[in-house]
């Protein structure tokens, strides 16, 4: 089964504000600051040095961290009025994803979901197409306490994509995966985020520009789109 087959568009326009967005670090002090910011669907890549707070954006946007002043909407729904609608709209992808040992990769992905309410049988078809797309394949029924580093982002990746989602937040998905599995895994992302929202952190900005992704930059304490 093909991946076009399993994913179906998201239904209405995609969405994502920020208004005068305020976020502090543990102690207080300011670390990000935006005063409007539209994102439309597609590929965007999130940039800023180290410690500018990449990771604490894509946290805060998931509804990890609070926020300290300002709102995010998604989809036109204020994450502080309407936080489990808004949750439902979204699924994030940490830097350093695990998922359960004992489970094998295809259990893993049934489990997620069969969570999000899927069938047993849609859920297999649908996690048997993504584990192929990432090459996973013949490690489907492998027990993920076994990958490597690599493998985990790949499952991690089929994952988060696998969902029918709005918003899309993945921080540092390539990290460890090899330039073959990481050229197919942006092509998926740049063909699958016509009406969905990508925001996606990774060291790899190149690839992302020269396919053309759209911009959101840390700096100064300020994010800005460009």
């Amino acid at each position: 089964m093909l991946i076009a087959e399993v994913v179906q568009p998201t239904a209405g326009f995609a969405s994502l504000a920020l208004d005068d967005l305020r976020i502090t670090r543990p102690g207080g002090s300011p670390l990000i600051a935006a005063t409007h910011i539209a994102v439309r669907p597609g590929v965007t890549a999130l940039l800023g040095s180290n410690g500018s707070g990449k990771s604490t954006l894509l946290r805060t946007l998931a509804a990890l961290q609070p926020v300290s002043g300002g709102g995010i909407l998604l989809d036109g729904l204020n994450l502080a009025q309407n936080r489990s609608a808004f949750l439902e709209r979204l699924v994030f992808l940490p830097q350093n994803f695990a998922a359960f040992p004992d489970l094998t990769g295809r259990e893993f992905l049934v489990y997620a979901l069969r969570l999000r309410g899927a069938s047993r049988a849609q859920a297999r078809s649908t996690a048997s197409a993504w584990l192929e797309a990432v090459g996973l394949r013949d490690a489907a029924d492998t027990k993920t306490g076994a990958y490597s580093q690599g493998m985990r982002q790949r499952l991690g990746f089929a994952y988060a994509m696998q969902l029918d989602v709005t918003l899309y937040l993945l921080d540092e998905p390539f990290a460890g995966v090899d330039p073959e599995s990481r050229e197919a895994m942006t092509d998926l992302l740049f063909r699958l985020s016509t009406d969905r929202i990508v925001i996606v952190s990774t060291h790899h900005v190149e690839e992302m520009l020269a396919r053309g992704s759209a911009v959101l930059r840390i700096a100064g304490g300020k994010l800005m789109a460009e």
